[in-house]
């Protein structure tokens, strides 16, 4: 008589250290996944936070600064700060937001998108008025419309 082969009995029961290994491989992966889903949404609350003012806050309430080169323009749009910053607190807190290249000395800007000063200059202008000062003079707020031409 040909002999059979024994069966395997499979049992589902683990020892005190098996258990405790799964529960705590369990847990790992559980805190893992909540640790990624909160950084996400985190990341997502915080980057949609400046479209949602922009959607809230009507057009002409908004801050507008434009640097015209002449053969580029490059126009932003956002919302004043509270407490109110200057203009050349404003573009340099541009300059981090947006990781534009611009570069102001002695209260002047100098330098935007690598475009220096060789034989022009950088000329404000507060909506269609052409202005001259420091930029520390001038209080950034609603409404405003800088434009930067390089003349």
């Amino acid at each position: 008589m040909p002999m059979r082969p024994r069966k395997k009995k499979i049992t589902t029961e683990c020892s005190p250290q098996e258990t405790w290994l799964i529960v705590a491989g369990a847990f790992l992966i559980a805190a893992g996944v909540i640790s990624y889903m909160q950084k996400s949404f985190s990341n997502e609350i915080s980057s949609n936070n400046a479209s949602l003012e922009n959607m809230v806050i009507p057009r002409d309430q908004r801050i507008w600064i434009v640097f015209d080169s002449g053969t580029d323009m490059r126009k932003f749009e956002g919302v004043a700060a509270q407490p109110p910053r200057s203009l050349a607190e404003e573009l340099e807190a541009l300059a981090k937001d947006t990781g534009t290249p611009l570069r102001v000395q002695n209260d002047m800007l100098v330098e935007f998108d690598r475009t220096k000063n060789k034989t022009k200059q950088w000329q404000l202008y507060k909506g269609e008025e052409g202005v001259a000062g420091p930029l520390s003079r001038f209080i950034v707020s609603r409404g405003d419309h800088y434009v930067f031409k390089y003349e």
